[in-house]
């Protein structure tokens, strides 16, 4: 071999050991663990693909609050999923301030189940529409911030809440799919936008819209047409961000009709991604730009 074909072959391999190192940034997808619905995601041979591939989880408080899942019970489902990095909910009134053990019983259960607890999304419910106050915000600071990141909850956006967000290490941004009412798309993009420029984590938390019942059979058309709308709002290159997270979530399934699982269905005499949350939590880890 002379010089320049080893030389050539040299470069060559030193290229593809050092893609080999590199990760590959795009959005995230963190199914919500969900809400009133034990007996599907015991299921589980019913969302495996979501189950391997999801980057993490959304854990909801009412299930473990309500004494309806048990500890053991979230350990048999969580013990399944390949990816264990969890954001864990909470309502300023779950901690108990000022006791020797202050975890409210989710985080109890998170950390007994082995789970990598990447983020604690905080709020505090019908005060400040659901924002943490600056009171709230150094109480969960100085209780968790060395432990975690810590976002906020938020329904609405404007400049207003930019100096609330600025002390928190992201959002999390709680809206319907159907739009709930017309512009409210737009408001997530420009939080997205804000997120983004500021280096802040945000969280889609986008559950099936209750106030549009009858539409809800089309929750993951809704969905492709919320991905698209984002595409071409904030660009392919903002959602490429690993900051970006996608939450498909549901919370009463009287209210919605929105099931957790399966995450494929037979339709037309072909197996397609459900209208159910594991179906787009799917749909979105197949898009290219999710590909790592």
């Amino acid at each position: 071999m002379n010089i320049k074909r080893l030389i050539a072959a040299i470069l060559a391999a030193l290229a593809i050991l050092f893609s080999s190192f590199q990760q590959v940034s795009a959005y995230q997808v963190f199914p919500s663990t969900g809400h009133k619905c034990k007996e599907q995601m015991l299921k589980l041979e019913s969302y495996t693909y979501v189950r391997k591939h999801a980057d993490g989880w959304w854990m909801m408080p009412w299930n473990l609050r309500s004494g309806y899942l048990n500890a053991e019970d979230f350990h048999a489902i969580f013990s399944t999923f390949s990816h264990k990095t969890l954001v864990v909910e909470m309502n300023a009134t779950h901690v108990h301030w000022g006791m020797e053990k202050p975890d409210p019983v989710q985080l109890q259960v998170a950390l007994g189940s082995g789970a990598d607890i990447h983020t604690i999304m905080a709020y505090n419910e019908r005060v400040n529409g659901s924002v943490l106050t600056r009171e709230n915000i150094q109480k969960f600071r100085a209780l968790y911030g060395d432990r975690y990141l810590l976002i906020s909850n938020v329904r609405r956006w404007g400049a207003s809440l930019q100096n609330a967000f600025s002390q928190l290490d992201g959002i999390s941004f709680e809206f319907q799919i159907p739009e709930k009412f017309e512009g409210l798309w737009s408001q997530v993009a420009r939080a997205v936008k804000w997120a983004h420029a500021n280096n802040k984590y945000i969280y889609l938390l986008t559950p099936p819209g209750h106030n549009n019942y009858n539409l809800n059979e089309g929750y993951i058309t809704a969905y492709k047409d919320f991905f698209d709308f984002m595409r071409s709002e904030v660009g392919d290159e903002v959602l490429k961000s690993d900051k970006i997270v996608f939450v498909p979530a549901n919370y009463n399934y009287d209210k919605t009709n929105i099931q957790m699982t399966p995450e494929t269905e037979l339709i037309d005499g072909k197996m397609q991604d459900a209208n159910t949350v594991m179906g787009v939590s799917k749909w979105l880890l197949e898009q290219p730009l999710h590909a790592r």
